[in-house]
This record gives C-alpha cells, structure tokens and sequence, in this order.
C-alpha cells in the first residue's frame, strides 16, 4: 500500500479492505489519513520499531 505499489488493480481497494478488517478486529479503532507522504510515514515508522527494539535489547 505504500507508495502506490499496488495501482495496478483499480477495481479492488486493499485499504478498505485492510481498514475494514482492522475495525472487525478492534471495533474501536479509527482510520487515520497521515498528512505527510508514504515515504516519510514508512521512516517514521522504521524508526520508532528501532528505537523500540534498541531500548528492550538494552534493558534485557
């Protein structure tokens, strides 16, 4: 889904159908669009997962 990967298929939306398991799952939860672009969100989120895994390899 990052960075428009899957385009090719226009008649199928894998978002909504990935948003729509998550909220099957936890009924509670709420989409959320980010405002920055595919790639920095993909940073952002590789590097909050480093920052974790460094903390938990340090206190282990």
């Amino acid at each position: 889904m990052v960075g428009g990967v899957l385009e090719a298929n226009k008649n199928w939306d894998i978002g909504k159908e990935v948003v729509q398991c998550v909220q099957e799952l936890f009924p509670g939860a709420a989409l959320v669009r980010p405002q920055v672009e595919p790639a920095v969100g993909a940073a952002l989120l590789a590097c909050n997962f480093f920052v974790k895994e460094s903390r938990q390899n340090c206190h282990s």
